[in-house]
């Protein structure tokens, strides 16, 4: 029989293997077997199947360490990364010389917030090959969480040399010009640069990352029957565009403190009126009259969030995110629902929190709802 299977796997013939271990009885301690079998599921696209059997192989045997990285992005899949990150915990024992899985384990420690590790983990890679522009960039990313900023830019520079980029040149820069240990807060150079040079911020409104964010803003704008918005940390106008072809009657105004974003904002939508303001406004009688506050992509970056929200009317009607990852110049972000009501809940009535996917691993909280008379 496990020449039969061997026959098989060599000849790529999986249907029929998938077929013998659907019908036949065999001895299921066999690791020949069972590899065959997890092999001819994992080519067949057959995720459940897959697993099962490499489960199966796992309770038979504990040396294998592909089988241990096999289940260690499985559970990653499904952010279960307490169990990745055991996983690749016993691959990396057995095969300490295996670079990528110390690399798994230095991204995974970092999505939990284990810096120090992520940092150890990610010099390991490095040490046994050094060739990785991205492993460079997140071992800097590490460094920066831990107010490391000196070595944060040796890593970014380094990464730069191995494959050089616009964005991560303006962080490396960026980094140079910080003047204290602690978080990263960009300053207004960085922002005018990235405004200008990201391709990211050249896209139009429809074709953003955050495209799907935008839709369901506008359905709550539509639920709600919002009349007039005041955006505050409008950017370069993309979300203004997205808006004005889906509620084309609204009054709209966009406030920025980059004059550049506000110069790009005004070419896109030059009916829409955008100010160059520093926030909190504790002053809105210079600003057209407004029913709801968006308040997208801004306050994970600044140290004063809590007083921006302090300062807006009561009773306005506020849609603001927050996201669950680290991006420079983020100073917070937040893992689960719970830890956003925690921050933002004394601020904003009956507030709801929706969890809106930017692509497989990270998340933009969405929460909505009327300023509250005091903080409770």
């Amino acid at each position: 029989m496990i020449n039969t299977f061997q026959q098989l796997v060599n000849e790529e013939r999986w249907v029929e293997i998938a077929n013998i271990v659907e019908n036949s009885q065999f001895d299921r301690s066999k690791i020949e077997i069972i590899l065959a079998a997890y092999k001819a599921y994992t080519k067949l696209a057959s995720p459940e199947q897959a697993e099962y059997w490499l489960d199966q192989a796992l309770s038979v045997t504990t040396k294998n360490h592909t089988l241990y990285r096999d289940k260690g992005l499985f559970h990653y899949k499904r952010r279960s990364l307490k169990e990745a990150e055991f996983c690749f915990i016993e691959a990396s024992k057995l095969r300490p010389d295996r670079a990528s899985y110390h690399a798994y384990l230095g991204y995974i420690s970092y999505q939990l917030g284990d810096y120090n590790n992520s940092i150890e983990s990610y010099i390991k890679a490095l040490t046994i090959d050094n060739t990785q522009h991205s492993w460079w960039l997140n071992l800097g990313y590490a460094q920066m969480k831990l107010g490391l900023l000196h070595e944060a830019a040796e890593s970014l520079q380094k990464s730069l040399m191995l494959r050089d980029n616009k964005t991560i040149r303006n962080m490396y820069e960026e980094l140079l010009r910080q003047p204290r240990l602690g978080n990263v807060s960009a300053s207004v150079k960085y922002y005018d640069t990235m405004f200008m040079d990201s391709p990211e911020y050249a896209k139009s409104g429809d074709s953003c990352v955050y495209t799907p964010i935008w839709q369901c803003i506008v359905d709550i704008l539509k639920d709600k029957g919002t009349n007039s918005i005041l955006d505050l940390g409008c950017g370069p106008g993309q979300f203004a565009e997205f808006i004005k072809l889906r509620l084309p009657n609204i009054q709209y105004t966009g406030v920025d403190f980059s004059s550049v974003a506000i110069l790009q904002a005004q070419n896109r939508c030059p009916n829409y009126l955008f100010k160059q303001e520093k926030l909190p406004i504790t002053n809105f009688s210079n600003i057209p009259p407004f029913d709801t506050i968006i308040c997208t992509e801004v306050l994970e970056h600044v140290e004063h969030d809590l007083a921006i929200l302090e300062a807006i009317p009561v009773g306005t009607f506020i849609v603001a995110s927050v996201p669950n990852f680290n991006s420079f110049g983020h100073i917070r972000l937040f893992r689960t629902a719970e830890e956003v009501y925690q921050r933002y809940g004394s601020l904003i009535e009956n507030i709801q929190v929706q969890a809106n996917s930017v692509n497989q691993h990270s998340i933009i909280w969405l929460m909505y709802g009327h300023k509250t008379v005091q903080n409770k």
